[in-house]
C-alpha cells in the first residue's frame, strides 16, 4: 500500500497548464510571449522558481486584469488557478513534499495528507479549488 501511495506522489513526468494558451486568447497580453514552453522543470524547486517567476506573475495579473469581465476559456481558468494555489502553498510545497514530483496531482495530494500543517494562506487555496490537478 505504502509503495503504491508513493510511486503516486513521486510519480514520472508530468503536464502543467500555464499561461501560454491563454496568451493566444488574451490580445491585450500577447506581448508577454506566447512562445511554447515545452514543459515546465521536472524538478521542484526549478517548478516552483518557474511556475512563481515575474513572468509568470505578470502574465497571471495581465490575464486576470484582461479577462476580469469575459468567461474565462479553460486554459486561462486552469493557469489562473494554478499560479494562485502554487503561489499561496510554495513554502508548503518545499516543507512537506520535497521528494514529490509535479504534476498529476501529486503535488496537491501530498498538500492534503498534510493538511492539517499548511499554513493558513494555503490551506484557504486548496479548499477553494477542490478540483484542481496541480
Amino acid at each position: 500500500m505504502f509503495a503504491v501511495l508513493l510511486i503516486t506522489l513521486v510519480g514520472f513526468g508530468h503536464a502543467m497548464d500555464t499561461f501560454d494558451d491563454c496568451l493566444k486568447v488574451t490580445p491585450k497580453c500577447s506581448s508577454l510571449g506566447a512562445k511554447k514552453t515545452n514543459s515546465a522543470p521536472k524538478k521542484l524547486k526549478s517548478f516552483l522558481s518557474f511556475v512563481t517567476s515575474d513572468v509568470e506573475k505578470a502574465k497571471y495579473e495581465c490575464v486576470k486584469k484582461h479577462k476580469a469581465k469575459e468567461p474565462l476559456e479553460k486554459s486561462c481558468s486552469s493557469a489562473i488557478k494554478h499560479y494562485e494555489v502554487h503561489s499561496s502553498c510554495n513554502k508548503d510545497i518545499l516543507r512537506f513534499c520535497q521528494w514529490v514530483t509535479p504534476g498529476k496531482q501529486r503535488i496537491k495530494s501530498c498538500l492534503m495528507m498534510n493538511q492539517k500543517r499548511v499554513t493558513k494562506s494555503c490551506k484557504k487555496q486548496l479548499n477553494r479549488e477542490p478540483s484542481l490537478a496541480c
